[in-house]
């Protein structure tokens, strides 16, 4: 259970939110296709080398029931403890981590509100509607590939657009629709397990006239480890009250997120 922030509410109010975010455009750094065609076709062929002596030691069972348990535990065995597929999937997995040198992505978001922590007392919160661009620079040759798979030093833009529809209330009774429009971008350079930030957002208020505002913010992140990170943030938020935003907190499982995403 949760009072909303603003104290401009008479009750306690609890959310729920979910929401749905896609890839629809990504282009690869120019080397990253065939690489990852290269890496494929090794591991294709290591496992075709490896293939044949399973078989054969399973030949016993071809009419019994056990066959094809023998032939599950026989690959995942010999695949699992050859040093050269190893090799190759680790190769994979680097490519797989490059960010891809252009992608657009669009997301919707939708939350509910709870009066009092009631179910029946429910009410449509807010809904959103975004797409982002992102371009990602290696701090590295892009022709390297070998620079490029151990590059850990990056230069990212983003692009944002954002719809929002907002119901407000102060006493559960009357609704208020606001609508917004943001957009905005932010630049970050991400050196190793650091990164520094900044990001900007205009917002363009469709009900009232005169009461667009903006928000700037500065990010610091720290990546402990692979999904998990320490992180924060200072700035100015929209609107002109309360407005200050102060955070310092962790993030765990999700890797990086935007704020303006």
């Amino acid at each position: 259970q949760k009072r909303d922030s603003n104290r401009l509410q008479a009750f306690d109010a609890a959310y729920i939110s979910a929401g749905l975010r896609v890839n629809i455009l990504s282009i690869l750094q120019k080397k990253v296709p065939g690489g990852v065609s290269d890496v494929v076709n090794a591991i294709a062929s290591r496992q075709a080398v490896l293939l044949p002596p399973v078989v054969e030691a399973c030949a016993a069972f071809i009419d019994q029931p056990g066959y094809n348990q023998c032939l599950s535990k026989g690959l995942a065995h010999v695949f699992s403890d050859d040093r050269d597929l190893r090799v190759y999937e680790e190769r994979l997995q680097k490519f797989m981590a490059i960010p891809p040198k252009f992608q657009i992505d669009l997301a919707i978001a939708v939350s509910t509100v709870f009066k009092d922590n009631t179910y029946r007392q429910r009410h449509g919160n807010r809904k959103g509607f975004w797409t982002t661009a992102a371009y990602n620079i290696p701090l590295c040759s892009s022709k390297d590939l070998g620079r490029l798979l151990e590059n850990k030093n990056y230069l990212h833009a983003y692009a944002a657009v954002r719809y929002l529809t907002d119901d407000a209330t102060k006493d559960f009774i009357q609704f208020y629709q606001h609508r917004f429009t943001d957009f905005g971008g932010r630049l970050e350079a991400e050196i190793d397990k650091f990164s520094i930030s900044f990001e900007s957002l205009y917002r363009f208020h469709h009900n009232k006239g005169g009461v667009d505002s903006k928000r700037n913010v500065g990010i610091l992140q720290y990546r402990i480890s692979d999904h998990f990170y320490v992180s924060g943030s200072f700035g100015k938020n929209f609107g002109s009250v309360n407005n200050l935003i102060a955070l310092l907190g962790l993030n765990w499982g999700f890797g990086k997120q935007s704020i303006i995403e």
